[in-house]
């Protein structure tokens, strides 16, 4: 099957639950890799912490993806029984993502929102992606960055409007878990959100970016207010992933 300027392939990947979950990904990308990651391998550890959501008052059971990529992350949360709701930058992402939903019989329980996620609803910026002037570029080329840096010219750019974090929790009130992982954009996402809706959130599973570890985290608890605490050793996750626990709990 040809999807854009790829070969698609497809497999069932299991989950540490037992839930089987078919998807498609593009051959010679990292796709297939980063479904496998986030699907069988549970790299951000969903299922060490977050309990299947029969187990939580129905108001509590809602999950929020902050870079949705092609749908590795969501659907092991909504194969959990969580109602998600997923935030993923690019076409190209978007269109393969919804795909693996069908795919995998979630319809109805992941809602996809094209936009980037920020601290403000409806600017227009410009994403960069596709950078295929190097091997390891040409595997990653569907991640998206939303912050400019030097030109490259075998990127492409488009133009996309902005999600916040805050709209996204508006009609929510509770939410168990926010996993981030948006090349970035984390630092806008959670910029300026009000302690009524940080208050919202139950778990942060969250790879930071731009910088050392130690200091990504000091900067992102910061971010957190004193609402949550670091509980990544606690949890063995890997390198460059952190994990934090609202006081609340």
């Amino acid at each position: 099957m040809k999807f854009y300027d790829h070969e698609l392939g497809k497999d069932s990947f299991m989950t540490p639950h037992g839930k089987s979950l078919d998807a498609s990904f593009r051959l010679g990308t990292n796709d297939r890799d980063t479904l496998t990651a986030c699907i069988v391998g549970d790299d951000y550890h969903f299922t060490s912490f977050v309990e299947p959501a029969y187990m939580l008052p129905a108001t509590h059971q809602h999950a929020i993806d902050l870079g949705g990529h092609i749908g590795g992350c969501s659907l092991i949360l909504a194969s959990l029984g969580y109602a998600v709701k997923a935030v993923e930058v690019l076409p190209e992402n978007q269109e393969l993502f919804m795909l693996n939903v069908a795919s995998s019989g979630l319809l109805g329980k992941i809602t996809l929102y094209s936009h980037a996620v920020s601290n403000t609803d409806g600017d227009v910026i410009t994403v960069q992606y596709g950078d295929t002037s190097t091997e390891s570029g040409r595997m990653h080329q569907f991640m998206g960055n939303t912050r400019l840096g030097q030109s490259i010219d075998s990127r492409q750019e488009c133009k996309v409007t902005t999600i916040s974090l805050e709209t996204l929790l508006a009609d929510i009130d509770r939410c168990h878990i926010v996993k981030t992982d948006c090349e970035g954009s984390e630092w806008k996402a959670f910029a300026n959100l009000s302690d009524a809706a940080l208050n919202k959130i139950d778990w942060i599973s969250a790879e930071l970016h731009d910088g050392s570890p130690e200091e990504l985290t000091n900067m992102f608890m910061d971010m957190l207010r004193g609402q949550f605490e670091d509980v990544s050793e606690l949890h063995r996750m890997p390198i460059g992933h952190n994990l934090f626990k609202s006081k609340k709990l």
